[in-house]
């Protein structure tokens, strides 16, 4: 009895050494995968630089100031102090996004001193939006680019605030209400597709504003921002051509001509709807702006928009030949007479330039009288030039 006893603790003992043998070999395999993930990961987010713009991770530094570190930033912001200068910038820049169908991402609702966006995707304005919209309001869809949802600008100064604040001065006798879904990276492709989701689930304004130019130049291909990760997963992305002046000016063109499409099917699905459409084609710092000290304190344009550089002029002449319609107004040309600085960082529009580029929206829609539907006793253009 006793050699049995013992042969059942001996055969005991090598099973508890082998399960503990196949658990250390799993631990040490599960130990191994998570070094690996986050070794991937890590060198992932170093050489994805969608990830410093907030698309997959918040910045741990101030990507604006690291980029223009010689740059006097209380000149941009004279009313705010070294601290809340840099809160903003932070604030601006580690905005998260989320997966969304058919437009690719959309931007996670989000809650802070300078920004706050809703959880119906817009970013909060100079007062509080009701959601859904109200009949009673006179109400507006701004839609645009990360210049449009304005970063490095606090929620009461961007261009769909100041818009907003500007008409209900203006018309009284309406309650406009300006809905702001400027997203970062996106353009008119991408914001054609957010009008027409917005529509389907019955969400539908008076008028609809878009405004475009800079990122339609930068995504030539019409592929959104992520499009290149999904490829990882999905298939091979297509190789760019090098770029020469006879592949510029093809891009340029292909980037008009889908640009031209988008109008034509918002107008479309817009009659449908009864909407008011006004596009407009935006300043960049490129084309039409004296750049020097006073007005553009920056060394050099974010990389990536050298097409922009080359090719604005070609997107001003065709406005000028009238190819996007009556419902398009140019203002490329907003900045043309600044005296002070327009741009918070190399790209994106500081307040003053917000408050010109707004003067600008209303004094063209009004000399076109794109907005005589809803305005009955319109003031003429002249009295807010």
């Amino acid at each position: 009895m006793a050699k049995d006893q013992d042969f059942d603790d001996a055969s005991t003992n090598k099973r508890r050494i082998k399960a503990y043998k196949i658990f250390i070999v799993l631990v040490t395999i599960i130990i191994c995968q998570t070094i690996c993930l986050i070794w991937l990961l890590h060198r992932h987010n170093a050489n994805n630089p969608d990830n410093r713009f907030g698309l997959a991770s918040a910045p741990f530094k101030n990507i604006v100031q690291e980029a223009f570190p010689t740059v006097d930033f209380s000149k941009v912001y004279p009313d705010l102090g070294p601290a809340e200068i840099d809160q903003l910038q932070r604030e601006c820049f580690s905005i998260r996004y989320a997966y969304s169908p058919f437009v690719q991402f959309e931007p996670v609702p989000v809650k802070k001193r300078f920004i706050e966006i809703t959880q119906a995707g817009y970013r909060k304005g100079l007062k509080d939006q009701p959601w859904p919209p109200q009949k009673e309001d006179l109400v507006i869809f701004v839609f645009g680019g990360s210049t449009t949802f304005c970063y490095g600008l606090s929620n009461k100064e961007t261009v769909v605030s100041l818009l907003e604040k500007r008409l209900n001065q203006l018309f009284k006798d309406r309650n406009v209400r300006c809905y702001n879904f400027g997203r970062g990276y996106y353009f008119s492709t991408q914001e054609r597709i957010l009008f027409e989701q917005l529509l389907m689930k019955g969400f539908v304004p008076e008028i609809a504003v878009f405004i475009d130019g800079l990122n339609d130049y930068y995504y030539v291909d019409g592929k959104p921002q992520l499009t290149s990760v999904l490829y990882q997963h999905t298939g091979r992305e297509s190789p760019h051509p090098e770029p020469t002046e006879a592949t510029r000016a093809m891009a340029v063109q292909t980037i008009l001509d889908r640009y031209r499409q988008n109008l034509r099917i918002i107008e479309g699905v817009s009659k449908e709807f009864k909407i008011i459409p006004v596009f407009v084609g935006q300043p960049v710092p490129f084309s039409e702006f004296s750049r020097n000290p006073q007005t553009f304190p920056f060394p050099s344009a974010f990389p990536g928009h050298e097409l922009c550089q080359w090719g604005y002029s070609k997107f001003k002449e065709a406005a000028k030949r009238g190819e996007f319609g009556r419902h398009f107004i140019w203002c490329g040309d907003a900045f043309s007479q600044a005296t002070s600085i327009m741009y918070a960082d190399s790209i994106h529009y500081s307040y003053n330039g917000a408050k010109l580029l707004v003067d600008a929206i209303i004094r063209k829609v009004m000399k076109k009288g794109l907005l005589e539907a809803f305005f009955k006793d319109l003031p003429p253009h002249r009295d807010v030039d």
